[in-house]
C-alpha cells in the first residue's frame, strides 16, 4: 500500500483529508488527488457518549437530557413523536438521527500534535462535516411542514429561536469534544495551516438568495468552532451519479500541483544519491 494511502497522520504529511464515506468521496478523492493524504473516520458505532447503547433514534431526546439549555435541540424534540415507527413527516425519521463517532479525541489530538510540529513546509488539512467534524449526519431546522422551506426556516432564524453555538455543540457530541475541536482549530489556524470543510451538507451550499441568514448559517455554525473559518474556505461538494464530486479550486489545485512537483523533486533527489551509493560501492 503506498504511503499516502495508509490511514494515519504523521508529522510528514503535508496535505491531509479526513471523511468517513469511504464509497462516495475517499475512492473518488484518492483517484482525484493520489498525493494527498485521505484518512477514513470510522463510521461506527453510533455516538455512544450520547446514546448509552440506546438506537439513533434517540439522539435528540438524550442530547437534550444531558444539555437541557441547548436551543437546537430544545426545537428538534418539540417536533418529535417518541415512537420508532413514526410516519416520514417526523423530522427523527427525515434525518435518521444517524451519528457515529467522527474524528476521535484520540484523533483531534493527533491533529493537534501534526499542528504544533515545526516545519518549513506549507500545510493543508481539508475536512468533511457529516459524521467528521459533526457526529451527526446533516443539519435540521425542525419547521412545521417542508412546504415553502425556505420561509419557514428563514422565519424561525429572525426568531432566533437557535443559536448557532448551539447547533455546534449538538453536532459536535458532547461539551468535552466540542472544546477538543476549538482547540484542534486553534492549533491549526495558530500554525499558519490552511483549512477547509468539503461537504456536501446542502447548507454548505451557501448560496446567494433572497434569505442571507439561511445562505450564512452553516458558517456561522462552523465559526462556532473554529472562528477563523470563512465562506471561501467551505467547498461544497455536488453528487454526480454514484460519485461525489468537488468544486475545484484554484488554491486546491495550486497546492496539489505544488505537491506533486515537490514529490517528484524529492524522488529523483532520492534515485539520484542511491544512484551515487551504487557507483562509490563498486
Amino acid at each position: 500500500m503506498p504511503t499516502t494511502r495508509k490511514n494515519r497522520l504523521v508529522s510528514t504529511d503535508s496535505i491531509v483529508f479526513y471523511d468517513d464515506d469511504v464509497e462516495n468521496n475517499i475512492t473518488p478523492f484518492r483517484e482525484s488527488y493520489p498525493n494527498i493524504k485521505s484518512i477514513i473516520v470510522t463510521d461506527k458505532p453510533p455516538y455512544n457518549q450520547i446514546l448509552k447503547g440506546r438506537s439513533h433514534f434517540y439522539y435528540p431526546s438524550m442530547f437534550l437530557k444531558k444539555y437541557k439549555n441547548n436551543t437546537y435541540a430544545q426545537e428538534i424534540v418539540k417536533q418529535m413523536k417518541i415512537n420508532e415507527a413514526a410516519p416520514i413527516s417526523n423530522i427523527c425519521n427525515q434525518c435518521s438521527n444517524n451519528t457515529n463517532q467522527g474524528i476521535t479525541m484520540k484523533e483531534i489530538n493527533r491533529i493537534i500534535k501534526w499542528a504544533n510540529h515545526k516545519t518549513e513546509q506549507e500545510r493543508t488539512i481539508l475536512f468533511d462535516w457529516d459524521n467528521t467534524i459533526s457526529v451527526c449526519n446533516g443539519i435540521y431546522i425542525p419547521t412545521q411542514t417542508s412546504h415553502d422551506w425556505y420561509n419557514n426556516t428563514d422565519r424561525i432564524l429572525q426568531q432566533h429561536k437557535i443559536a448557532e453555538e448551539d447547533v455546534a455543540k449538538y453536532c459536535a457530541g458532547t461539551l468535552e469534544r466540542f472544546q477538543a475541536l476549538v482547540k484542534m482549530f486553534h492549533a491549526v489556524r495558530q500554525n499558519k495551516i490552511h483549512c477547509h470543510i468539503l461537504t456536501n451538507n446542502g447548507w454548505g451550499n451557501m448560496t446567494k438568495t433572497k434569505y442571507p441568514l439561511i445562505d450564512l448559517f452553516f458558517l456561522k455554525v462552523v465559526q462556532a468552532i473554529d472562528p477563523w473559518m470563512s465562506e471561501a474556505d467551505i467547498i461544497y461538494g455536488r453528487t454526480k451519479g454514484k460519485v461525489q464530486t468537488f468544486k475545484e479550486t484554484k488554491f486546491l489545485m495550486t497546492r496539489y500541483k505544488a505537491l506533486s512537483k515537490s514529490n517528484k523533486s524529492n524522488k529523483t533527489k532520492k534515485n539520484t544519491k542511491q544512484t551515487k551509493q551504487t557507483k562509490q560501492t563498486k
